[in-house]
């Protein structure tokens, strides 16, 4: 068992990196940040995270295919796992779909968009030529990154709905499950299961997040 942080995205970027020193020194393995639309960039706070740490390995949760694009995702993971000496973590998810009305985007196609969000991602991080004419990418044989990415960075799929629990465990590195209230593990686990058997034996066992709200406060009564 490895213990994580999720944080939203609505403090000064120097409240993050004091935590995440605080965390790592605390031997947690993995922070997570937010990027609920209109707060700070996430992706800026973990860039601070990653050169404030040594260990601690920092990702995105989540980013979403409608607000950044597919492609954009691979460039930023490639470039993070170089700079941090892969310690980052690609979270990403179909996005909260009223977020998106307020920019007018619409959440089309989730599961199909995250299906080949994910499988994309993977090409061009192994270093392929990622065309493909899906129902939501329409790449040409141009899509390629002009770099070599150190590895294929693990992606992590924040799922709440039964089918998209199922595709995180049948193509995702790791599952984020909202669990709210937590007995809620109970009937995630096994959509899990079930995409899980459905999993290429390529890929590795799936790390499952106890994604949990907590509130801490040294007033017991607060």
């Amino acid at each position: 068992m490895k213990f994580s942080l999720r944080l939203n995205n609505d403090l000064p970027v120097q409240d993050y990196v004091r935590l995440a020193q605080a965390a790592e020194a605390a031997g947690f393995h993995q922070l997570w940040i937010s990027n609920d639309l209109f707060l700070r960039s996430n992706l800026p706070i973990i860039t601070a995270a990653l050169q404030a740490t040594s260990r601690l390995h920092v990702g995105a949760g989540i980013l979403n295919p409608y607000t950044i694009h597919p492609a954009e995702m691979a460039m930023l993971a490639g470039t993070l796992d170089e700079l941090s000496s892969n310690r980052f973590l690609l979270g990403v998810a179909a996005g909260a779909e009223e977020f998106l009305t307020w920019v007018g985007l619409e959440q089309d196609r989730p599961l199909t968009a995250m299906r080949e969000t994910i499988q994309a991602v993977r090409r061009l991080l192994r270093g392929e030529r990622a065309s493909l004419a899906g129902r939501f990418l329409h790449w040409n044989e141009q899509a390629y990154l002009r770099f070599q990415p150190p590895r294929v960075t693990p992606i992590y799929l924040g799922a709440m709905g039964p089918r998209m629990l199922q595709l995180a465990g049948e193509l995702a590195d790791g599952a984020l499950p909202l669990l709210f209230p937590p007995e809620h593990y109970f009937a995630v686990r096994p959509l899990l299961d079930a995409g899980v058997a459905q999993r290429a034996a390529s890929l590795p066992d799936l790390d499952v997040a106890a994604c949990i709200w907590v509130s801490l406060a040294e007033d017991r009564e607060a």
